[in-house]
């Protein structure tokens, strides 16, 4: 019997080292939040039994900038020596930087990727900006999906499927869902909305993970950050796909507020 694989997955980190004036949740991210530093944190309390892969989905720098993905991916190589790392880009990343810093490739408009990790398929599909899954993607996607993988398949985009906050979802074409049913998908991955969530979509398990940054939230005239220094822990072994929640860090390590 095969040994389950353990993976993270981390999301929306919105890295920010200089945010311009005036801009109040960049300097928030850059002084108070430092989204690298709940990386490290997340990072260290797993490396007891280090994961098989970290997966990032995207948003992992705010503004784009080379030096963002850089210090990612050397604090990665750091904390999680010789573990792959399968990272996909959101509506906040800047695809050429990603590409060249994140991928070691020249750019490209549509980031859609597919790994194996040791008999385990990963598909990483880029929603882009506006959070879409083509027609060109979905049939990409169904012509992977016509010969099953070893130990099954795992979809991940930035982008969730359902509407679980005021942040649209992606949109899909009609044949979409019907793919995902009959696949050998064992569970889909998603980010953006800096909240979690577990349901399923198609038949499948559907998990959406905090940021490893902030959440928002509102009040009256005002608008506020708090730390969300939130990352998800999952196995897939003999008996299906499981998933944890978890934090590095205390909400009340950090809270800042501005009017809207």
């Amino acid at each position: 019997m095969p040994t389950p694989v353990r993976f993270l997955q981390l999301s929306d980190l919105h890295l920010v080292f200089h945010a311009p004036e005036g801009d109040r949740l960049g300097t928030a991210l850059a002084d108070h939040i430092r989204p690298l530093e709940l990386v490290r944190k997340a990072l260290r309390a797993e490396c007891a039994e280090p994961p098989d892969f970290l997966l990032l989905t995207g948003d992992l720098a705010d503004r784009g900038g080379a030096r963002e993905y850089q210090a990612l991916r050397g604090l990665l190589r750091e904390e999680m020596p010789g573990v792959p790392v399968v990272a996909l880009p959101g509506n906040h990343d800047g695809r050429e930087a990603f590409c060249r810093y994140m991928l070691d490739e020249p750019p490209r408009v549509s980031v859609d990727q597919v790994f194996d990790i040791d008999g385990l398929r990963v598909i990483a599909l880029d929603t882009g900006e506006g959070g879409v899954i083509t027609r060109e993607q979905t049939v990409w996607i169904e012509q992977l999906l016509r010969r099953p993988a070893p130990r099954g398949t795992l979809l991940a985009m930035h982008h969730p499927l359902y509407r679980q906050s005021p942040m649209n979802p992606a949109g899909f074409p009609p044949d979409f869902a019907p793919l995902v049913a009959r696949s050998d998908i064992a569970g889909i991955f998603c980010g953006h909305t800096h909240e979690n969530y577990v349901g399923s979509f198609a038949g499948k398990l559907y998990v959406t993970a905090d940021a490893c940054s902030f959440t928002v939230g509102g009040q009256d005239d005002e608008m506020f950050c708090e730390l969300c220094a939130g990352y998800v822990r999952a196995e897939l072994g003999p008996h299906g796909l499981s998933v944890q929640m978890k934090r590095a860090a205390s909400a009340a390590d950090a809270s800042v507020r501005f009017p809207i």
